[in-house]
């Protein structure tokens, strides 16, 4: 039976990995905003926030419940996710909000399947932390962490608009057939991907 200490350790861990992979705060050659810069830097410390919370939820952690377990799939999951998707973009990745000019249309490994598995890969995450947080969170944090997390879901979904609308003018009807062949955020495909512009 997986004890308190071993699910402690192990989403510290994940939580180790997960905001390795996210957080890239350097300034990328090329990069520019996609939407103002303020919302950007918002989301940048409102991430940090129910990471923060997370871990001071994990450490005060007593017991178990099966929505603990729950937490520890889909984190590991979304972890996974967000790796897989930063792994294959490489040299093509911005941080999210911006673009880069001389970017190329990757639709190879998870993005054949998935348009943004990287915003799909911190909504499983955060959810998934929040089966936890659910019974655990001391009052005084929820009202930050909800207002945390409501930020992060409207700007990653704004972002990804924004995206696809600087993917569709930059890359015109290749981009469109891809998006008409793959889902956002569900591994949904109509039909094959052959061609890989990459």
């Amino acid at each position: 039976m997986f004890n308190v200490f071993a699910f402690q350790i192990s989403q510290l861990l994940i939580i180790i990995a997960f905001s390795f992979f996210i957080s890239d705060l350097r300034k990328k050659e090329g990069s520019r905003p996609l939407m103002n810069e303020k919302l950007v830097w918002a989301m940048k410390f409102c991430y940090l926030v129910p990471i923060a919370v997370y871990v001071f939820t994990l450490i005060s952690l007593e017991g178990l419940s099966p929505l603990d377990y729950g937490a520890l799939g889909l984190t590991f999951l979304g972890t996974v996710i967000v790796v897989k998707a930063k792994v294959v973009l490489g040299k093509h990745h911005a941080w999210t909000g911006y673009c880069k000019d001389e970017t190329k249309l990757v639709i190879r490994g998870i993005y054949k399947w998935i348009r943004h598995p990287m915003y799909l890969g911190i909504f499983v995450f955060t959810f998934g932390a929040s089966l936890t947080m659910i019974s655990n969170i001391p009052w005084f944090l929820v009202a930050p962490t909800i207002a945390s997390i409501s930020y992060i879901i409207v700007f990653l979904t704004l972002s990804s608009r924004k995206e696809t609308s600087f993917l569709e003018g930059k890359f015109g009807s290749q981009f469109i057939e891809y998006r008409k062949q793959v889902h956002p955020f569900l591994p949904i495909q109509k039909h094959s991907i052959d061609k890989n512009p990459d």
